[in-house]
């Protein structure tokens, strides 16, 4: 929600970085364009530059990709039991994503 993302920008832009200029890379979705985002975005114009991505453009959404990833390694042509055990393998297969040496660990690089 706006209000989460908020709280969230509120504790980045003055606890974690409070003198750093900032430049923020922001998808379309709609708690990202709310008024109440907004207007928060405002209180921080002079060292917060929010660069918005096209209104469709998953190939620019670095998130995007990993989902992609996510989604071919785990549920894509697969048929589960039920919800627990989709999220059981969702979640076995993000644990596999953290370790370095996992032959299938989806990398940002070209490399």
């Amino acid at each position: 929600t706006s209000e989460s993302l908020i709280r969230y920008f509120e504790w980045l832009f003055c606890a974690i970085y409070p003198d750093e200029v900032l430049i923020l890379v922001m998808d379309n979705a709609s708690s990202h364009r709310s008024k109440a985002m907004q207007a928060f975005f405002s209180l921080f114009e002079h060292r917060v530059v929010v660069i918005w991505l096209p209104p469709y453009s998953p190939d620019m959404n670095l998130i995007e990709r990993f989902w992609k990833h996510l989604k071919q390694r785990v549920t894509a042509n697969r048929l589960f039991a039920d919800v627990p055990h989709m999220i059981r393998a969702i979640q076995t297969e993000l644990v596999h994503q953290n370790c370095a040496d996992y032959p299938f660990r989806f990398s940002f690089s070209k490399n």
